[in-house]
């Protein structure tokens, strides 16, 4: 299951910014083994970070957020 519909799942509607898949895709490709990598990269900087923000309860379901880039981090901020 992707992310997308883990989130679907979840009711919790996500979308990314411009310069968030152009960040995230750059970090997953590697000259050598291609866009393999991209899967790892999404898990590590983009999944693990919104877990721990459902478990610090600041995404919570029913809601819709959009994933930016902020000092060079991704950050999770609610859609208006």
């Amino acid at each position: 299951m992707n992310l997308s519909e883990r989130t679907k799942e979840m009711d919790i509607e996500l979308e990314f910014s411009e310069e968030t898949v152009e960040k995230i895709s750059s970090a997953g490709f590697d000259p050598i083994y291609g866009a393999r990598p991209l899967r790892r990269a999404i898990q590590s900087q983009i999944e693990d970070k919104l877990s721990e923000k459902m478990l610090e309860g600041e995404i919570k379901s029913g809601e819709k957020y959009s994933c930016n880039i902020k000092e060079n981090e991704f950050v999770f901020e609610k859609a208006q």
